[in-house]
């Protein structure tokens, strides 16, 4: 699966966070230290199942926990 960022979501990073804002649906989503690490990591390995095995080999955590927190 690709990701894609919708057109209509701003994205705002600030002191090693990031938050993003859907300003047509007013809402936003606050990611913390390493959600946002991650987030950044999508413009790498912008397939899921790359970025799947790139966290899972770096952190040493199973593919299967990855994917469902992911």
């Amino acid at each position: 699966m690709r990701i894609k960022i919708h057109k209509d979501v701003i994205i705002y990073k600030e002191e090693g966070e990031i938050i993003l804002i859907n300003m047509m649906k007013n809402k936003f989503y606050t990611l913390d230290e390493f959600s946002s690490y991650i987030w950044t990591k999508f413009s790498e390995y912008s397939d899921v199942s790359k970025l799947i095995d790139f966290i899972s080999g770096k952190y040493k955590i199973d593919k299967k926990t990855v994917k469902r927190d992911i």
